[in-house]
């Protein structure tokens, strides 16, 4: 009995000893979370982050401001490079249609109109006959490189000119002089009418007449 009586006293002061131990534990966590600085709402301020990323910003503009000219001149001249990406433009730049049709484009003092349709020779010198005009005729560089660029803008690789073979001789088809010769190396002389070829560095090319192919007309206006 005796030890039963001890035992029950035992218990209680241990039971007693750890209930005077919560309050110290919830007071210490209490002081440690004190420690923290949240604000007003419970969200944790930003301007940590913020003055970080305007310090970033103010060294790139540093390092901006510190390059070098020709660093920010070629910078500069990068979109203007790649908006003028364009192909290959004549010797001689046609100038404004001022006197030529609508549609037309005026180089040299003639006019000139590539028609996209795919013709035989004969047909597609009637079609510029019937336009008051004449398959293209080409005397010099300038103006073979005019119509190659017209006929390379309108998305073609060829087109009928104004070159054919009359009984031997090669001709114009507005009458003009053949006086100049740019003959594509790999062309074949045993057929009878003219088509350029557009892409650079190649010359004209004589057809079998009746195959097909879109032309350039050209005439000489002096008024709309």
């Amino acid at each position: 009995m005796k030890t039963f009586l001890l035992l029950s006293l035992l218990c209680g002061v241990l039971v007693a000893s750890a209930a005077d131990a919560v309050p110290v534990e919830a007071a210490a966590v209490q002081e440690e979370e004190s420690e923290v600085s949240v604000p007003d709402g419970g969200v944790l301020t930003q301007a940590e982050p913020e003055a970080l990323a305007d310090e970033v910003l103010t060294e790139v503009a540093e390092v901006e401001s510190a390059a070098p000219e020709p660093m920010k001149a070629a910078v500069k001249s990068v979109p203007s490079l790649l908006s003028n990406s364009r192909p290959p433009s004549p010797v001689v730049q046609a100038v404004a249609n001022t006197n030529c049709p609508a549609g037309w484009r005026q180089y040299n003092g003639a006019c000139y109109n590539f028609v996209n349709l795919s013709y035989t020779w004969n047909n597609a010198d009637a079609m510029c006959e019937s336009l008051g005009a004449s398959l293209a005729s080409a005397h010099d560089l300038g103006e073979y490189s005019f119509l190659k660029q017209l006929t390379w803008r309108a998305g073609f690789l060829t087109a009928w000119i104004g070159g054919y073979r009359f009984q031997g001789f090669w001709k114009w088809d507005d009458g003009s002089a053949f006086n100049y010769n740019n003959w594509f190396y790999h062309t074949s002389s045993s057929y009878d009418c003219v088509f350029l070829n557009s892409p650079e560095s190649r010359g004209w090319s004589s057809e079998r007449c009746h195959l097909l192919h879109p032309f350039i007309c050209s005439t000489r206006f002096t008024h709309c």
